[in-house]
C-alpha cells in the first residue's frame, strides 16, 4: 500500500500530498534501433548495445574556426576535419557544454551514423570501427552487411591515420586475400601510399612486402614500360609519380 505523506495547515487539518505529484528527475535515453541507444548517466553519455555497456571513448567535432573553413574543401571524414582543424575535440571542459547538451550531441551523431547506413566517415575511426563491430557481433543486419565495406573504403581511401589504424587494429583480418589484393591494386589506393609514412620503413612488414610485389608489377600506363625499382622507391617516398621515359602521371 502506497503511504501518504501529511502536512498540517494553519488550521491544523491535514493536507495529503500524493507521491506521485513530487518532481522526479528522469534520466535521458535515446533509442536509435533496436541494438542501439544512449543513455545520460551520472552527467555521463554511455552507448549500450542490446542492454550492455560499450565502453570506447566517443567525443563531438565541436568548433570549426571560421578563418579555416577554407581547409573543409577537400576532407572527406571527420578523421580528416579533426587533424585538419587544430584537433577542437573533446570541448566538454574547454567550453562549458552542459551534459545534457553533450548527450544530445552524441544523440544527433549516432543517430546521423544510422541513417546513413553506419558510414565510418560521419565517426571518428576510434569510435566507428568499434562500435560497428559490436554491433556485428550483436546481430545487427546492417551492421553485418557494412563492415567489411567499410574497412575497405576507408583502407582504399588512403588517409595516413586511419589506414594505420586499420593495420595496427586487425581489421585488415576481416578481409579475404582477394578482397586486399583487389584494393592493393587499386590505382586511388597506391596514389595515396606516399601519403601514410615519413619513411617507407614505417610500414608493417607484411605490407612492405605486399606493396613492393605490386610495385614491381606495375607498368606505365602510357608507353607500357616495366618501372623500374629507383622509380617504385621514389614513388613510396612520396617524391615522384611520373614515368622517366614519357613523363606520363604513373598512378
Amino acid at each position: 500500500m502506497t503511504e501518504l505523506s501529511l502536512e498540517r495547515t494553519e488550521r491544523n487539518q491535514p493536507v495529503i500530498i500524493q507521491p506521485e505529484l513530487i518532481p522526479i528527475k528522469i534520466k535521458p535515453k535515446f533509442k536509435i534501433n533496436e541494438y542501439l541507444e544512449l543513455r545520460l548517466e551520472n552527467d555521463k553519455t554511455n552507448i549500450y548495445i542490446r542492454n550492455r555497456l560499450f565502453n570506447q571513448c566517443k567525443y563531438l567535432l565541436l568548433k570549426m574556426p571560421s578563418d579555416n573553413l577554407r581547409d573543409l574543401e577537400d576532407i572527406n571524414s571527420i578523421d580528416e576535419a579533426a587533424e585538419s582543424l587544430d584537433r577542437s575535440m573533446e570541448g566538454k571542459h574547454m567550453y562549458n557544454i552542459s551534459p545534457d547538451t553533450e548527450f544530445w550531441g552524441h544523440c544527433s551523431n549516432l543517430q546521423a551514423w544510422y541513417e546513413n547506413n553506419y558510414d565510418t566517415r560521419i565517426l571518428h575511426r576510434n569510435l566507428a570501427f568499434p562500435l560497428l563491430k559490436a554491433l556485428v557481433e550483436a546481430g545487427d543486419k546492417i551492421a553485418k552487411r557494412e563492415f567489411k565495406e567499410q574497412v575497405a573504403l576507408r583502407l582504399e581511401s588512403g588517409y595516413p591515420s586511419v589506414v594505420m589504424f586499420l593495420v595496427n587494429q586487425g581489421y585488415l583480418d576481416s578481409l579475404t586475400k582477394e578482397e586486399l589484393d583487389t584494393i592493393f591494386t587499386n590505382p586511388a589506393f597506391l596514389k595515396n601510399v606516399p601519403k601514410w609514412f615519413n619513411n617507407f620503413k614505417d610500414i608493417p612488414s607484411w605490407l612492405k612486402s605486399k606493396l613492393k610485389a605490386i610495385f614491381n608489377d606495375l607498368k606505365c600506363q602510357y608507353c607500357n614500360i616495366e618501372i623500374n625499382k629507383k622509380i617504385i622507391e621514389r614513388i613510396l617516398n612520396g617524391e615522384s609519380l611520373r614515368c622517366d621515359f614519357c613523363y606520363g602521371n604513373l598512378l
